[in-house]
């Protein structure tokens, strides 16, 4: 299964995920949405591949802005990344060399992968949005490092209270407001951030986290 099909295949993982957390039956969401309930179950299990316009209409259904559903996928998609591989700076499969190339070239939100000794993966947008880049610096420095600061951009965020440091440490964060203001953005810019801890094999402890943002 290469990119295309994997990410039709992670919107619908996201997609019944999204239901039973609402705790919403698939005849409510046939109701909310128009669409008919064997559809809907049919993408659930993946055995149909929604198009952008469903998608768009189950995630009002759903109660989320289509992007965040996007978003979410994009998020889900990061776990399927072969961690050991990126650290290692060694070749990965064919699959997350899409995977990998599509957060590179196409994606216009930044994406950043991390565990607790450092950056793993900052792909090209990220490294616009936060001015600075990746930096070799450790988790305790990357409040100072970016310049990371409240919505109010005067109440400075403790290094282990960022997004992604949440996320690594298992908590899943949603739309969080971070202002970034360093030397390369003198004048501040704000973003948007939402992360999820990646999960080790069989469920088991968060062996990474990853944030998905984009500039408000």
């Amino acid at each position: 299964m290469q990119l295309p099909e994997t990410f039709a295949a992670t919107c619908c993982q996201v997609i019944r995920d999204r239901r039973q957390k609402l705790g919403l039956s698939q005849e409510e969401i046939a109701r909310r949405s128009g669409l008919a309930r064997s559809y809907i179950c049919d993408v659930e299990r993946g055995a149909r591949h929604p198009s952008l316009r469903n998608v768009s209409t189950l995630a009002r259904a759903l109660e989320i802005a289509t992007s965040e559903l996007i978003a979410q996928v994009e998020l889900n998609l990061a776990a399927r990344v072969d961690f050991s591989a990126l650290k290692d700076k060694t070749e990965n499969d064919g699959l997350h060399s899409e995977i990998i190339r599509y957060y590179n070239e196409k994606m216009t939100d930044g994406i950043i992968i991390a565990d607790n000794e450092g950056f793993i993966f900052f792909n090209s947008a990220a490294q616009s949005l936060t001015g600075v880049g990746r930096s070799d610096a450790a988790l305790e420095e990357w409040s100072d490092v970016y310049g990371c600061f409240q919505a109010d951009r005067v109440t400075k965020i403790p290094s282990r209270e960022l997004p992604l440091a949440r996320a690594i440490a298992g908590e899943s964060v949603d739309n969080v407001e971070v202002h970034l203001r360093n030397a390369s953005l003198p004048d501040g810019k704000t973003i948007r951030v939402t992360g999820r801890p990646v999960k080790g094999e069989n469920g088991g402890p968060p062996i990474a986290g990853v944030v998905i943002f984009h500039e408000v």
